[in-house]
């Protein structure tokens, strides 16, 4: 029988040919999606649902991957020449030194230190490059001018040259009160300016509101003397957008209550009417984080009760308003509307003044 001898070193280059081929073949192979990959939302959508946003330079981060920024310049709200701003520990969020970044944070945000800003994985931050623009929908922005640099001592002047040898010694030993009194004027110099404390956005966030208005007196502007007792509730949603532009949309609830002191002639026919009125609201107008002023509309029904009997009617309302968010965090709300009703077929034309205490949520 014919052998056929084996050949070691074939197989042995087989295999080593292989080496290069499963390299390129894992190489190819795709990678594991990363966590910072976000869905595709437009920039003016970032750039509402963002308290603060600021150019800095990342000086610092520590091992929660909170980064230390120096500011430059603020696009919108307030914020201290340094503040910290965390990731919630995710790499992919964390801005790391010493690069320049366009940060978009919000404030309060749960689970961070007071103080501090949060950027989210999908905020819409950013690392500067030299040639990179800021977005046109931030405008120009403040400048944030920077500390002024501690004092440095002066060297005081040159002594005057030492007296002769043969002077007696008390001359030589009265000159060191003059050195010792130079550094006060150092230490007299005014401290820095204090940094500024990051402000709430308040009404200029996009939020929901309820608000409460307690019993007021309205009368119908053709006879004074039919008044009503008021009261009512409203909610809805403030949206903010460019600028200072700001509008409400919600809905209202009103209980209205004339006690009958006109006409007496009418006997018990006519002591009371009570009726109610709903429907939808907007207000338009501009805002800051503290004050919201603007123009009211409302478009409703007056349900009327009177004696066993329901009648409708459709109502109009037109006024002017305004509103303050107080307390630190801006939630609390007052106000005051003044308004003209007008219902028809029932024919009332009321003017009202409106007191109202609300929140934000």
């Amino acid at each position: 029988m014919l052998r056929v001898p084996r050949r070691p070193h074939v197989l042995r280059m087989s295999r080593q040919a292989l080496l290069p081929v499963l390299a390129l073949a894992a190489a190819l192979l795709p990678a594991p999606a990363s966590a910072s990959q976000c869905r595709e939302v437009p920039f003016a959508q970032l750039i509402r649902e963002a308290d603060v946003i600021f150019t800095g330079r990342a000086l610092t981060w520590d091992a929660a991957l909170a980064t230390t920024f120096a500011v430059e310049r603020v696009y919108k709200g307030s914020v201290a020449a340094h503040v910290i701003v965390e990731s919630g520990a995710v790499k992919y969020a964390a801005l790391a030194p010493p690069d320049r970044y366009l940060v978009l944070a919000v404030v309060n945000a749960p689970g961070t230190q007071p103080g501090n800003l949060y950027v989210h994985t999908c905020g819409g931050s950013r690392r500067l490059l030299a040639a990179d623009a800021i977005p046109h929908e931030l405008g120009e922005g403040t400048a944030l001018l920077p500390l002024p640099a501690p004092p440095v001592a002066s060297p005081p002047a040159d002594p005057e040259p030492p007296p002769p040898a043969t002077a007696s010694p008390p001359p030589a030993t009265a000159s060191p009160p003059p050195a010792t009194a130079s550094p006060p004027p150092a230490t007299a110099s005014p401290p820095p300016p204090p940094e500024r404390l990051v402000d709430p956005p308040g009404l200029t966030k996009d939020s929901y509101y309820l608000l409460v208005a307690p019993g007021l007196l309205a009368f119908d502007i053709r006879y004074p003397a039919f008044r009503l007792y008021t009261w009512g509730i409203s909610g809805g949603r403030l949206f903010t957008g460019a600028g200072h532009f700001a509008a409400a949309a919600g809905a209202f609830f009103e209980h209205n209550l004339w006690i009958n002191r006109v006409d007496p002639e009418r006997g018990d026919r006519a002591k009371s009417l009570s009726y109610v009125r709903f429907g939808p609201e907007m207000r338009i107008g501009g805002s800051s984080p503290r004050i919201f002023g603007y123009a009211l509309l409302r478009l409703g029904l007056d349900m009327l009760g009177y004696q066993g009997v329901s009648d409708f009617s459709l109502l109009a309302t037109g006024g002017l308003g305004i509103q303050g968010a107080l307390l630190n965090n801006r939630r609390l709300l007052l106000g005051t509307e003044p308004m003209v009703d007008y219902s028809y077929p029932l024919d009332y034309a009321f003017f009202r003044v409106r007191v109202f205490i609300g929140a934000r949520f």
